[in-house]
């Protein structure tokens, strides 16, 4: 199990920045959103029972010590591209962390319950994230607007 654990996290880690290489070419947050969407909503059922079998994998790492650096390996493999990705936008990529666990719980929340409205919901909580991660590290950093322009340098 923890060599298939091991193969999974490593292709999965690979199909997401190869998914989410597109948001370097997102100018705001809004389209930033709708990329994130595609991830965070998976409709095809192969890509949905993969995120299945990968989220029952991580979970059982709270069982199973031997599992648990290949789980962190998941978490800060994601943080990794998420830190990537917000740079890219303009984003503070100090930020990463909190839209890599906010972000996981919407993607867990959306394979389970399969809700009509996830990718509504979704977009709505990739914005929420993003600018309360810019509103946060704005203030750490001293800007007096506290807010990101949520745009990519140009």
């Amino acid at each position: 199990m923890t060599h298939a654990f091991a193969r999974l996290v490593e292709r999965e880690l690979g199909v997401w920045r190869r998914a989410l290489a597109g948001l370097r070419e997102a100018h705001d947050a809004a389209a930033a959103a709708d990329l994130l969407v595609g991830v965070l909503c998976p409709t095809d059922p192969a890509v949905r029972a993969r995120q299945l079998a990968l989220w029952e994998l991580y979970l059982q790492a709270g069982r199973d010590p031997n599992l648990r650096s290949i789980a962190g390996a998941w978490t800060e493999g994601c943080i990794a591209i998420a830190a990537e990705l917000l740079q890219d936008l303009g984003f503070p990529s100090g930020a990463a962390r909190l839209l890599v666990l906010a972000l996981g719980g919407v993607l867990l929340h959306n394979l389970i319950e399969q809700r009509s409205d996830a990718r509504e919901s979704t977009q709505q909580a990739v914005l929420t994230v993003l600018e309360a991660a810019s509103q946060t590290w704005a203030s750490r950093d001293g800007s007096s607007s506290g807010r990101c322009s949520h745009r990519r340098p140009q």
